[in-house]
């Protein structure tokens, strides 16, 4: 005759049907913690990116200003549209919860190229702001031919 003896917790199970149940609870928890620390790294790292983004636009602002300043009164106005558009996509990143940021990347797995040219308003302007601010370091600034040579 056999006896059923119930052993603490600790100890592992005694038949095969207590081992599967003991490995899927482990796994179950696993799962539970590894969604916990991705949900949790997501909000950490797209808080950062979104004042990075932030940053960016300020400067984008100040750029724009520097521009009207000059007498490029067009060149600024593109470039608040653009700082616009970062402040924006600072919102969302900042304002976001992780869950609904993993969602809207779920939603996009895979399409990358699509969201690209879904998203025109959010890649481009982006795109744009940082190749002008660029420029404009790397030229310092420059005149566009408007009184600055002594070739006459």
């Amino acid at each position: 005759m056999t006896e059923i003896v119930q052993r603490p917790p600790a100890q592992e199970p005694v038949t095969t049907e207590e081992a599967k149940e003991a490995v899927k609870e482990k796994g179950q928890e696993l799962k539970t913690q590894a969604a916990d620390r991705m949900r949790e790294e997501v909000g950490q790292r797209t808080t950062q990116a979104g004042e990075q983004v932030q940053s960016l636009a300020q400067t984008m602002r100040r750029t724009a200003s520097e521009l009207r300043a000059q007498g490029q009164e067009g060149q600024g106005t593109v470039l608040d549209q653009v700082a616009i558009r970062a402040e924006q996509t600072a919102g969302y990143l900042t304002g976001a919860e992780a869950d609904q940021l993993l969602e809207d990347a779920r939603n996009y797995g895979g399409r990358a190229l699509q969201f690209v040219r879904q998203q025109k308003w959010l890649v481009a302007p982006v795109g744009l702001g940082i190749g002008l601010l660029a420029a404009r370091r790397f030229s310092g600034g420059g005149s566009n031919g408007s009184g600055d040579s002594d070739g006459s």
